[in-house]
């Protein structure tokens, strides 16, 4: 017997080694800041849905507000809301309906406090399936302390992210993410570096690329039983909720298929009334208000913002509805083909 048990520590041992290899890495390194939860000593993007969903569960009662969206949320400052709520920004990296809808339920599962939620939506809502992100530790859902927290810590190293936050923290580049109070990633270094060089940032090459990915695929239908299960949701929980539509940039706004986009936006207003910051306007076509073509800066979230609560609405902003969606998405076809004739001349 004792025989029996030496070959088995014999054949389990490296077995054993990997596994205990692989547990210090992430205990060590913790790739996705899950762990240790010290955003002030993380380098790289934490996940932050798993993050704030954590954060907000163990607070209950600390925020009433909340708003929802992909990372392009993630620059809107709810610290600047002019409203007597208590607002926490709840977006992450490529955040969809789908997921949305998931942490909603979450939270009122959990008798959290919720009275206002705001979701920003666009052509990342309609057009990347949530089930690729199932798989994906950056976008992985927080649901229990030990789901998916376990999975954390046997994560396989990932060399090339482990060189990528090194590089990070040797250039001292670090973003720090405000998990804790605003749900904000800190831009105050990036800004101030736009606002120095402004020229010289409005001319890079960059702002001619669309951001765009390979499995861009459209799914208005799935997208759109999303919002009909989250608008249900808030009804029934006495929610008021309120949707926005991204002002993308005009490069990658443009890039997409624009009568897929406004047969979206068709149905979404079928389901609710929504501000639509969408489109080619003065801010959408002018590269000062963008860090790429992706992501619009903290100041035109404030603005966005003031016009949906304090009745700011200019030429940047509508409101929209089933009664004038029609001659809303009229005007947008009418406006690109205007706008991308006009560049063609230039």
């Amino acid at each position: 017997m004792k025989l029996f048990n030496k070959k088995v520590l014999l054949f389990l041992s490296p077995v054993i080694l990997l596994f205990s290899a692989i547990l210090a890495y992430n205990l060590m390194f913790d790739p996705f800041g899950v762990i240790h939860g010290d955003m002030l000593n993380h380098y790289g993007e934490p996940n932050q849905r798993f993050l704030k969903a954590k954060h907000i569960l163990n607070n209950p009662n600390k925020y009433n507000a909340y708003i929802f969206g992909s990372s392009r949320a993630g620059k809107i400052d709810p610290r600047n809301i002019n409203t007597d709520d208590r607002w926490y920004n709840f977006s992450y990296a490529e955040g969809l309906p789908a997921e949305h809808l998931e942490d909603l339920r979450l939270l009122v599962e959990h008798d959290v406090a919720i009275s206002k939620v705001v979701i920003g939506i666009g052509d990342i809502s309609y057009l990347v399936d949530p089930f690729r992100h199932k798989t994906q530790s950056l976008r992985k859902p927080y649901k229990h302390w030990h789901t998916p927290y376990l999975e954390f810590l046997f994560l396989k190293p990932d060399m090339e992210l482990r060189q990528t936050q090194k590089k990070i923290k040797a250039q001292k580049n670090q973003v720090f993410y405000d998990i804790y109070e605003s749900g904000m990633p800190d831009t105050y270094f990036r800004d101030k570096w736009v606002n120095q060089a402004k020229e010289k940032h409005c001319k890079k090459e960059k702002f001619n690329t669309p951001t765009w990915a390979f499995y861009y695929k459209p799914r208005i239908a799935g997208v759109i039983k999303e919002i009909r299960d989250i608008v249900a949701l808030c009804q029934s929980e006495n929610i008021e909720l309120i949707f926005y539509v991204n002002p993308m940039h005009a490069t990658t706004y443009l890039n997409q298929d624009m009568e897929q986009f406004t047969a979206f936006l068709i149905e979404l207003s079928e389901l609710s009334s929504f501000y639509d910051f969408s489109g080619i306007n003065e801010i959408t076509t002018d590269n000062y208000y963008y860090y790429e073509t992706s992501h619009f800066r903290p100041l035109i979230g404030d603005l966005m913002m003031e016009s949906m609560f304090n009745n700011q609405l200019n030429e940047f902003g509508q409101f929209v509805n089933d009664e004038n969606i029609q001659a809303v998405v009229a005007d947008k076809l009418k406006e690109a083909q205007a706008y991308k004739k006009a560049r063609s001349k230039q």
